[in-house]
């Protein structure tokens, strides 16, 4: 049986749909979670080391510091001392900065 060039167009475009979004699929539902989980956590050790690269005890002397890097990165930090006492918030209760 010949098939009109409509219907194998048709056929083609089809098929190709059906395997973009299966293939989008499966990267969505095997890698790309672990791809974004590794970033968020390279992003987390570079703003702590950054922290920790400039922190001498005051978060006063550092407050500009974290200020840019909350911007800049979209992170809400929350800093503990060793005795797990709130040292720095940035977001408080009400969802405002606060130092």
């Amino acid at each position: 049986m010949k098939m009109s060039i409509r219907t194998r167009l048709f056929a083609t475009v089809s098929l190709l749909v059906v395997f973009f979004v299966t293939f989008s699929w499966l990267m969505n539902s095997t890698y790309l979670e672990k791809y974004y989980i590794f970033q968020n956590k390279k992003q987390l050790i570079a703003a702590a080391e950054k922290i920790d690269a400039n922190y001498r005890g005051n978060i006063d002397d550092l407050a500009a510091e974290i200020e840019k890097l909350e911007r800049n990165t979209g992170l809400n930090l929350l800093i503990l001392d060793p005795n797990l006492n709130l040292k720095y918030y940035s977001l408080g209760l009400d969802g405002s900065n606060s130092s």
